[in-house]
């Protein structure tokens, strides 16, 4: 009976806890996952960068910013490029390329318009090999 009572009040005390918990707000960051360390994954994986931003100000910022979180998890399949993995995960959007072995680029997305130009990086080096 005590062992009952016992896993009963545990299991109770978890699930208010987990149930308590307030969702992660939209932190305005992408990550995105290479499929291998080689030039044309890296390559590939610039590119994805470039279409996930692209996508993202097309999608938001026509919408209120207290809108963007829901405008982007309710639109998530938009981020779905040639069938690789898109997820929203602690309130960043996550392009997982192949198996996600490779390179990975991360950064900051617009809030709106107005924002300071997004930062384009690029590695010179990689153009040499290809």
């Amino acid at each position: 009976m005590n062992n009952y009572l016992f896993l009963t009040s545990i299991t109770l005390i978890s699930t208010i806890a987990v149930c308590t918990q307030e969702p992660v707000s939209f932190s305005y960051t992408y990550k995105v996952i290479g499929a291998s360390r080689s030039v044309e994954d890296i390559k590939n994986t610039y590119f994805y960068k470039e279409k996930l931003i692209e996508t993202y100000e097309n999608l938001v910022f026509e919408y209120s910013k207290n809108d963007h979180q829901t405008i982007i998890v309710n639109n998530l399949d938009m981020f779905k490029f040639d069938e690789h993995c898109s997820v929203y995960y602690n309130g960043t959007i996550v392009l997982l390329i192949d198996q996600g072995l490779g390179y990975v680029l991360e950064g900051k997305l617009k809030t709106n318009v107005c924002d300071e130009e997004a930062k384009n990086e690029k590695y010179f080096i990689l153009e040499l090999f290809s």
